[in-house]
Formats: C-alpha cells, structure tokens, sequence
C-alpha cells in the first residue's frame, strides 16, 4: 500500500509549539531556569534559548533515572518531586522540590 507520512524532527516540533504556540510555557520555563543557581548567571535570552530546548518527563515513585557509572546523556532538573542519591547502594542525599524548576534537555 502506497504511504504518505508527513515528517517534523524534534527542534522544529519543539520551537513551534513551545515559542509560538506557548508563550506562557517558554515564559515558565525561562524563569525557573532562572531559579536553578548554575543557570542563574546565563542572560535572559541563553535561558529562553535554554527553555525551547526542555522536554519534561515523569517518573514514578521508585524508578531509577540514572545509574552510577553510566554515562549521563542529558541532564535533569528537578521540577517536582523528590528524588534520592545513592552510591554503591547507599543513601547520600535527598531531594524535595516542590514547586518549578524543570525537567530535562537532551543534545
């Protein structure tokens, strides 16, 4: 059977819904970055620049999100939540975030 697909990769899908489609989002998204203290000296414009290339994801309680050792392909802020450090099975830290901040970006 003949196909017709229509193809958007993932920066021009992203810049058209978060900038033009959701200027409320990329606002929200651009302040708390401005809110995550190593993101914090960037200019107004490298975080909104930021800001359109976040992805949120979810997680549930108990998953792992990354595993020591492994080589981190993205970073994650925490928007909501909590989350534990552990190293070599062994609690180190945790975190509770209960307002903004967000989530991930990938390269």
């Amino acid at each position: 059977v003949d196909s017709q697909v229509w193809v958007i990769d993932r920066c021009d899908f992203k810049e058209a819904v978060v900038a033009e489609d959701n200027p409320e989002k990329l606002e929200e998204y651009t302040q708390a970055l401005g809110r995550v203290p190593m993101l914090a000296p960037l200019l107004a414009q490298e975080r909104e620049a930021l800001a359109k290339t976040l992805t949120e994801v979810s997680f549930a309680a108990g998953d792992v999100i990354l595993k020591e050792g492994t080589p981190a392909e993205c970073m994650y802020i925490l928007c909501q939540g909590e989350i534990v450090v552990s190293q070599e099975g062994k609690e180190v830290t945790r975190t509770v975030q209960k307002v903004n901040p967000i989530t991930r970006w990938k390269k």
